[in-house]
């Protein structure tokens, strides 16, 4: 066993324990996955979506969450053969001078012109212990997005984007 795991079982082992709390910052999704109970999802510094772990693993609603927890590595190899991950274009902008309205907007395959490059969206609890940034995702449905050149993506309130 790696130095690595071996701290990390044992912060999940005192967590347990004493009923500890973590802040817990990282960019190993499977090692947040192991050690955390809630996980915020931020991009250039904002909160994008907030939820149980369960929930946030088993069912992401916003796009940049989508597209990072798609190039976690599978474990099942046969699985892993057949996943695509989302491959999101442009530049990360910079924090120090972020884009107006969504600071997403700029690389999301389903930004909205008008309305995501203008308005800043509001973290919202769009489900019960579920919270999300983003203009697209209601308690109805949100934005699935789609692996390499598949650039159509759908709601399950109809709301399209990409490219038809």
């Amino acid at each position: 066993m790696s130095i690595r795991a071996q701290i990390i079982n044992l912060l999940k082992d005192l967590q347990s324990k004493f009923s500890l709390t973590y802040l817990f910052i990282a960019h190993d999704l499977s090692v947040v996955r192991h050690i955390s109970d809630r996980v915020a999802v931020m991009y250039l510094g904002r909160i994008v979506e907030l939820a149980a772990n369960d929930l946030l693993y088993g069912e992401p609603m916003h796009p940049y969450t989508q597209a990072l927890l798609s190039a976690v590595p599978i474990p099942d190899p046969e699985a892993e053969e057949h996943r695509r991950a989302v491959v999101l274009t442009g530049d990360v902008p910079s924090p120090a001078d972020p884009p107006k309205g969504c600071h997403f907007h700029t690389r999301c395959p389903v930004a909205l012109e008008g309305r995501c490059d203008v308005d800043d969206p509001a973290l919202l609890e769009v489900r019960p212990g579920h919270w999300a940034a983003c203009h697209l995702i209601t308690a109805d449905g949100y934005p699935h997005i789609k692996a390499g050149e598949d650039s159509l993506v759908e709601t399950a309130a109809g709301i399209k984007g990409g490219d038809e």
